[in-house]
């Protein structure tokens, strides 16, 4: 219909009125594609972006949304059980601060696309395969959600993507399979039962037009010993809740803000611990101790503190920021960890097993997972990162020849192609063991994301190599300490 127009102007406010309209008596889910900012109409937007605001306090400006209109209008699309996803396709500026409101209040999701081009193979293959799953994706309608919990306990707090119209109950014009959801509890009374009891009730329509009720209902022991609750916590469950209240102190306050509240919290924890439940080494040079199911909360809250959402840098475009952001606040637990410590594997002298189908199984088996530190690289290898987003190949720069045959099937490393591509097809057992292992990470019956795939030589682009060792959160980094200066850290605050 519009192949031959030639205006240039955006307007955006004006189209999502005009489908609220269309659809506003009977609900359903609107799908926006834009690749440019929004500049007439209802809700225009300008460009706001200020390169001097980076790494300063002035930075969360640009992380908030720009127009009052795009919260309001997702509230008046809850009411009338509109979801709004946003699909975003940037080669320019486009406030997805601003943008990402509308599914956010909506139970809507925000798919990002920086640099997208039409024009790229693999841009456009990404594309249709994870919109496609994303029109195929079973939902959920018109639900309601609410917790019940026994006395002395009380809701105190929610966090995702849905409008809470009051402390009890949150909207969800459609429930999605691929958000995850936590809830802040708090204590009001004392508990002296040896159980306390949750229930969490979803009201919801399926696409066959059954209205049902999910009910979830689930008991936890009480105990008074502190040694207990700290034997029994989940350091992944605490990972996404502090995320969730980083995030809000990232847009609240300040980026500074929210990677102190993380070392705060930390610390209490690990100081509770040390002051309680520590009979000895409590001296000023004792090493530091936590209990073993929380062994690796201190990487996770460290990763997350490095994370491109939070990380401290003056380098970061504030799309991708709040882009990342809007991820780190949706993504299920599983997904959340990857996205903050990724998977890390050596590719040349993996296990005979890795890439081929377990016999018990079936699953492909993959090679084993390698700590996120630079001194696993070696310059001869070759290695794959995947952080469930994006996987780099990094390519060392000392690759023989042989390697480079039997991986990428080309006689030199000068020969490999590096950039946004995909693995070159050659008739050779490791270079099927690696496109095996590739389709078997994009493989996800839970999530539409298919992860673009970049070839990074380490003598190659340096802005290419600097982007995937940013994945090597255990390094240090531009501001920050590494885990081992990050322990050694807390372990001498804790002692003094």
């Amino acid at each position: 219909m519009f192949s031959q127009n030639k205006n240039p102007n955006n307007a955006l406010g004006s189209a999502l009125r005009s489908a609220h309209n269309l659809i506003s008596n009977i609900g359903g889910k609107v799908i926006c594609l834009t690749a440019t900012l929004p500049n007439i109409g209802h809700a225009k937007l300008t460009h706001r972006e200020d390169r001097k605001f980076f790494g300063t306090p002035k930075e969360t400006t640009l992380l908030r949304p720009a127009s009052a209109f795009y919260k309001s209008f997702a509230i008046e699309c809850n009411k009338n059980q509109i979801t709004v996803d946003m699909f975003l396709f940037s080669q320019k500026y486009q406030d997805v601060a601003s943008l990402s409101s509308l599914p956010h209040f909506t139970g809507g999701q925000t798919y990002f696309y920086p640099g997208w081009n039409a024009g790229i193979a693999e841009d456009t293959v990404k594309f249709a395969s994870e919109f496609s799953k994303h029109l195929s994706m079973e939902i959920s309608m018109e639900a309601v959600l609410k917790i019940r919990s026994s006395s002395g306990i009380q809701v105190k707090g929610y966090h995702g993507n849905f409008f809470s119209r009051s402390e009890q109950l949150c909207f969800f014009p459609t429930f999605p399979r691929d958000q995850s959801y936590s809830v802040d509890l708090t204590i009001t009374d004392n508990i002296s039962k040896p159980f306390v009891s949750f229930q969490i009730a979803i009201l919801l329509t399926t696409c066959s037009e059954e209205r049902r009720i999910r009910v979830i209902t689930f008991s936890l022991p009480t105990s008074s010993s502190l040694n207990d609750v700290y034997a029994s916590a989940d350091q992944l469950a605490i990972t996404a809740h502090l995320t969730h209240a980083a995030i809000e102190k990232a847009t609240e306050s300040s980026l500074q803000a929210a990677r102190e509240f993380l070392d705060v919290r930390l610390f209490e924890m690990l100081q509770t611990y040390k002051k309680d439940l520590m009979a000895t080494n409590i001296g000023s040079s004792s090493p530091l101790q936590f209990c073993a199911n929380l062994r690796m909360l201190p990487l996770l809250v460290n990763a997350l503190g490095k994370h491109l959402g939070l990380r401290k840098s003056a380098q970061i475009p504030s799309d991708m920021r709040s882009a990342a952001l809007s991820l780190l606040a949706t993504l299920p637990i599983e997904y959340l960890i990857k996205y903050l410590y990724p998977d890390f594997f050596s590719l040349y002298d993996m296990p005979e097993e890795a890439g081929l189908p377990s016999e018990e199984t079936g699953i492909i088996t993959l090679p084993p997972k390698q700590n996120l530190i630079s001194e696993r690289i070696a310059p001869h290898g070759l290695y794959l990162i995947d952080d469930g987003q994006t996987i780099f190949i990094w390519v060392g720069r000392d690759v023989v020849p042989q390697l480079c045959l039997d991986a990428f099937g080309v006689a030199s490393v000068n020969d490999i192609p590096t950039g946004k591509t995909e693995f070159p097809e050659h008739d050779s057992e490791l270079n099927n063991k690696i496109r095996t292992i590739i389709e078997q990470l994009r493989e996800k019956k839970d999530s539409i994301t298919r992860q673009s795939l970049f070839i990074v030589k380490e003598a190659g682009d340096p802005s290419m190599r600097l982007w995937a060792a940013s994945n090597l959160v255990e390094d240090r980094t531009e501001g920050a300490m590494s885990y081992h200066q990050y322990l050694t850290s807390v372990r001498d605050k804790l002692n003094t």
